[in-house]
């Protein structure tokens, strides 16, 4: 039995998915009594876990998804239970049981998409070797490499500066605090989907044979792509989704070093900030938009409520207290929202969306009413207005509830899985890329249900274009029938 379980899942990996497990169930427990402590275990927790996985389960691979995951889920959970705005309750026990199970389903089925990725390439290789194509050739043509990123890398420039010449301005030099929301054309999706070739563009450079000029234009092309353009558009989210897959083609192919991590994660972490900066929000409306609270630790507040009493006594010397600057606030606010979001629609949803925004995204193109109707007439539950993220558990409870979270989560997993374990085994670019994209949806999985995002699915879209482009060779009919 055990062996069988370490085969389809690796046992390693189930145990440290069950301590995460109750590590979670346990910080629902301890909350209600004393939150800080609560979010000190869920935060440490993390970290633990994070580093254990990577040396335990992952041959040291800083980017395996089940780690990052781990750090990412634990950690964000920790911070929201610390309730350090005014707008966050205390959530109930359910909301605690079911964001547990959401992290032990989606450990399993990384686990076993992990365990089974390389398995489906060496079928794929024994199926591909026995199929004789006559006049189609599949191989990767890396001649292709430069002429494919240049040129999609100059198709989204030019979809940006149409968009420009549309709207009339650059969002980083507007002094609207929306004008980042107010860009969007059609053009913006084709520069946005641009963004796809930054990992490829790396992957030329450091594999083919060129001279220092075309390197130096693709070196140009992944600055544009990661640096210049998610920051001219201020949008943290388009330089995540251009940046980690850069950031995942730096890892892998510097042999997946530690000090390549930690500057990968130090660059994102740095030009993060300044896209957040550049929104133009100033100190009070920040304030006003994610209301931090007058933190009391110790004496005779340990709940983090404003203490009643006289505070020049000195019994009350032991008393630590603080509130989170308005720039803090904003960023511990949008690591924490969604789910305090999440606590909403568990307490509050009675009804169904049955899988309607699983599809959300492709309905861009299917336009299909009935799902934009049960969407736009489904419960929607946030703790202030303004503040309208969902984590991706949080859309798999509105569409089938409990239900959504056991399996949503664990296909989505697997899905993932079997993309890193596919790359593990077959190093092949193609995959590199895809793994990129699923890591897109695991990262930011505290933020919002990113697979249902238009523009990251055309991002997936766009790489399977270019593996075609880079890969697909018609044979002449002569040279078939093998004549001179």
């Amino acid at each position: 039995m055990i062996k069988k379980i370490d085969e389809l899942f690796n046992l390693r990996g189930c145990i440290c998915a069950v301590v995460g497990f109750l590590t979670i169930i346990m910080g629902g427990v301890i909350n209600p009594y004393n939150h800080f402590l609560s979010g000190l275990v869920l935060i440490v927790a993390a970290f633990a876990l994070y580093f254990v996985m990577v040396n335990m389960i992952a041959n040291r691979n800083w980017l395996d998804l089940r780690a990052v995951f781990t750090g990412v889920w634990l950690a964000t959970l920790g911070l929201a239970a610390l309730r350090l705005t005014d707008y966050q309750e205390q959530w109930l026990f359910k909301t605690w049981i079911l964001l547990a199970v959401a992290y032990l389903m989606f450990q399993l089925g990384a686990s076993l998409g992990v365990n089974h990725g390389g398995k489906i390439y060496d079928k794929k290789k024994s199926v591909t070797a026995k199929v004789h194509f006559e006049k189609v050739n599949f191989a990767l043509k890396e001649d292709r490499l430069f002429v494919v990123c240049v040129v999609v890398t100059l198709i989204g420039l030019t979809c940006f500066i149409i968009n420009v010449a549309i709207k009339g301005f650059i969002p980083a030099f507007s002094n609207d605090i929306y004008a980042y929301v107010n860009f969007y054309t059609k053009f913006h999706l084709f520069a946005v989907a641009a963004t796809a070739v930054s990992g490829l563009c790396y992957y030329c450079i450091r594999t083919q044979p060129l001279g220092w000029v075309k390197k130096a234009i693709l070196w140009l092309c992944i600055f544009y792509l990661v640096f210049v353009f998610p920051v001219l558009i201020v949008s943290r989210g388009v330089f995540i989704i251009a940046a980690l897959p850069l950031a995942i083609t730096v890892f892998y192919l510097n042999k997946r070093k530690l000090h390549v991590f930690i500057f990968c994660i130090v660059v994102m972490g740095a030009v993060y900030l300044l896209t957040s900066n550049l929104r133009g929000y100033t100190d009070e409306q920040l304030g006003t938009l994610f209301e931090p609270s007058d933190i009391v630790i110790g004496g005779n507040d340990t709940e983090g409520t404003e203490d009643e009493t006289d505070t020049d006594d000195p019994g009350d010397n032991n008393e630590v207290s603080f509130t989170l600057s308005p720039k803090a606030a904003f960023l511990y606010g949008y690591l924490t929202v969604s789910h305090d979001n999440f606590n909403e629609a568990v307490e509050h949803t009675e009804g169904y969306t049955w899988g309607a925004r699983q599809v959300e995204a492709f309905n861009v193109i299917l336009r299909i009413q009935a799902i934009t109707d049960t969407i736009e007439n489904g419960e929607f539950y946030k703790v202030r207005p303004h503040l309208n993220t969902v984590n991706m558990m949080g859309l798999f409870y509105y569409d089938f509830h409990e239900w959504g979270i056991i399996f949503c989560s664990f296909l989505w997993a697997l899905l993932f899985g079997l993309v890193q374990g596919y790359y593990e085994k077959s190093r092949s670019i193609y995959s590199l890329l895809a793994h990129g994209f699923s890591m897109n949806a695991v990262v930011l999985s505290f933020f919002s249900s990113w697979v249902n995002s238009f523009e990251l699915w055309m991002f997936c879209g766009v790489i399977l274009i270019i593996s075609i482009v880079i890969s697909i060779n018609f044979k002449s009919r002569r040279k078939a029938n093998g004549k001179a």
